[in-house]
């Protein structure tokens, strides 16, 4: 199973060729014109994504994330949310590499088959760096106006959240 794995890319790019071929298409040109599509993509994205990162990582590193769910601790125990992933429920709109860094903390302190471990594996699963995708998405598109989508998806967002909880309270 190993070798066929390793061979899809190859037979794709062999494939693409071919069809190239039979189209009389040049095909390296229209590679590297796709390329350098490509990197005008990444080099207009990256200021967003830079300071969206940065952002995170002062927020996380200063301790603010900690001071933000404070106070909502002993509101979301009270729930049957352990007080380990509240942090990772603030950063997941933002980041997907931040909440994957304090879901692998939750996973080292309390077990990936723990209460926390499983509420946070459903959570990364079913939510979305919503506030980091629209950012950076409608930046390329030169959207102005996100409220709508925002709103949508913190709300669906929000909605997984708390059936992650129902869920694993109730069945494991």
């Amino acid at each position: 199973m190993n070798y066929l794995t390793s061979l899809v890319m190859p037979c794709m790019i062999l494939v693409i060729i071919l069809i190239g071929i039979k189209e009389k298409k040049d095909v390296y040109s229209l590679f590297i014109s796709g390329a350098f599509e490509g990197l005008k993509m990444v080099y207009s994205i990256f200021p967003y994504i830079f300071g969206i990162t940065i952002a995170v990582g002062l927020l996380r590193d200063t301790g603010v994330i900690d001071k933000i769910a404070e106070p909502f601790s002993n509101i979301l125990y009270s729930f049957g949310v352990p007080s380990d992933i509240i942090p990772m429920l603030i950063l997941r709109p933002l980041s997907g590499s931040a909440s994957m860094a304090m879901a692998m903390e939750v996973f080292e302190t309390s077990s990936p088959d723990s209460k926390a471990g499983n509420i946070v594996s459903i959570i990364m699963g079913s939510t979305e760096t919503t506030l980091y995708s629209v950012a950076v998405l409608y930046s390329v598109v030169k959207v102005k106006k996100a409220r709508g989508t925002i709103i949508a998806g913190l709300f669906a967002d929000f909605i997984a959240i708390t059936l992650s909880i129902v869920i694993v309270n109730k069945f494991f």
